[in-house]
């Protein structure tokens, strides 16, 4: 294709300095429902355990600071354990 048009750079008329941000917010009712799928890591029963596994896995990059702040929340430790593998082995999957 290049070769019917060659491409030229213009050159830049100026050059500025530009700074992005994101905020990613975790709405209440999120919250609630990561809250009660860490709940059932620790407590269900294997087959809402491996729903629950589903559930952390689908949450990506997002799982290691949704489970810092269940951790603030007072969620069960052992089973932000649990959850904190699996969100950092879906994390490096991204």
């Amino acid at each position: 294709m290049d070769d019917g048009r060659p491409v030229r750079d213009p050159g830049a008329d100026e050059i500025v300095r530009s700074f992005v941000g994101q905020i990613d917010l975790l709405s209440p009712e999120r919250e609630a429902r990561a809250l009660e799928t860490v709940r059932t890591v620790a407590r269900g029963t294997e087959t809402e355990r491996a729903e629950a596994e589903r559930s952390v896995r689908a949450w990506g990059r997002y799982g290691v600071p949704v489970l810092r702040r269940l951790r603030a929340l007072g969620a069960p430790a052992g089973a932000l354990e649990v959850a904190g593998a699996w969100a950092r082995a879906a994390g490096r999957a991204d």
